[in-house]
């Protein structure tokens, strides 16, 4: 009896062990997400080639499917993952709910991001089943303690109920977007760095501080990546490019010249193709940037948070492949 019983504690501990291996062994990703019953049981993983297109949801973004089990635990292998580190999403879908769905803000948002490459090893967890994913927390992993650093700024800005008036409202948050673009200056890891900014506003702050974003791209010269490459084509960094450059718009208005008749025939019905492409929130928020909104004018219109329009903005600009409201408007 008591030889069993020591079979029946070596094997109970034996099995306890295994499961801790499970739980941090190399090039993954996994954790314990506890979710409420509406949910499915399946975490997709998500590679982001750009940050304008970090809200972007479709089946083709979708790289890989874990399922999560009775206890919450999910496990992605990342062995297949590029060697360079790139921005990932996680995120789950409410019973009924297409697979490539996201949900912005609040406490039904359903996705996390993450950095990650082939090598990484990182665990997750969440300490808050009301609100499974703004409390997902990767633990002894610094760029991700980043992202999360940032988006806590970011979901205070976007839902607390600041006393007193729009205005003190509006500093607040342009406080936050302080905070996040000297956070940016100083943080060593690249991806990090750029998701802060990208949370910052710095497509309105570029028009009056523009030496910051002179001063950032320069640092982080030597990144090829396309994150980078995307950031930059929102600033005319390189002042030689555009002397190199500038012959050729003499036979670009030319050409825009004799064509101006029949691009203004034929235009009418692309853009409107490019239109459907949007949902219906996001062609609400497409027609007031037509007619030249800002940020907070959008969401005192529709009642949503600044955050929220910025993510409805960015998705705006990957689905009809612009980079800036100049560009939209054009």
């Amino acid at each position: 009896m008591n030889c069993l019983l020591f079979r029946l504690v070596l094997l109970l501990v034996g099995s306890n062990l295994v499961a801790a291996d499970i739980s941090v062994q190399p090039q993954s990703i996994s954790g314990v997400i506890q979710l409420p019953p509406q949910w499915n049981r399946m975490a997709y993983l998500c590679y982001i080639p750009n940050l304008n297109e970090r809200f972007t949801i479709s089946n083709s973004m979708i790289i890989d499917e874990a399922k999560i089990n009775d206890t919450g635990y999910f496990h992605f292998n990342t062995e297949f993952l590029p060697k360079e580190k790139g921005l990932y999403r996680i995120h789950v879908t409410k019973r009924g709910y297409p697979r490539a769905s996201l949900t912005i803000g609040g406490k039904a948002q359903n996705f996390q991001f993450l950095i990650a490459d082939k090598d990484v090893s990182l665990y997750l967890e969440n300490s808050d089943t009301t609100q499974p994913f703004q409390s997902l927390f990767c633990k002894d992993d610094r760029s991700n303690k980043n992202i999360y650093w940032v988006n806590e700024w970011v979901q205070f800005a976007d839902s607390a109920h600041f006393a007193g008036s729009t205005l003190k409202k509006e500093l607040v948050v342009n406080a936050i977007s302080d905070k996040l673009r000297l956070f940016a200056d100083s943080c060593s890891d690249p991806i990090a760095a750029l998701y802060a900014l990208y949370n910052s506003d710095f497509e309105r702050n570029a028009i009056i501080n523009e030496a910051y974003y002179d001063r950032f791209l320069n640092k982080w010269d030597n990144e090829n990546s396309d994150y980078f490459r995307t950031f930059a084509a929102n600033f005319n960094k390189s002042t030689s490019s555009k002397s190199n450059f500038n012959w050729l718009w003499i036979v670009v208005i030319s050409f825009l010249g004799g064509a101006s008749i029949s691009w203004f025939i034929l235009r009418r019905k692309p853009e409107k193709k490019l239109e459907e492409a949007l949902s219906i929130q996001e062609r609400k928020v497409y027609h007031l940037l037509k007619q030249g909104k800002s940020n907070k004018e959008i969401s005192e219109e529709y009642n949503i948070g600044v955050n929220t329009v910025k993510s409805h903005v960015s998705s705006i600009y990957a689905k009809l492949k612009v980079k800036s409201r100049k560009e939209l408007l054009d």
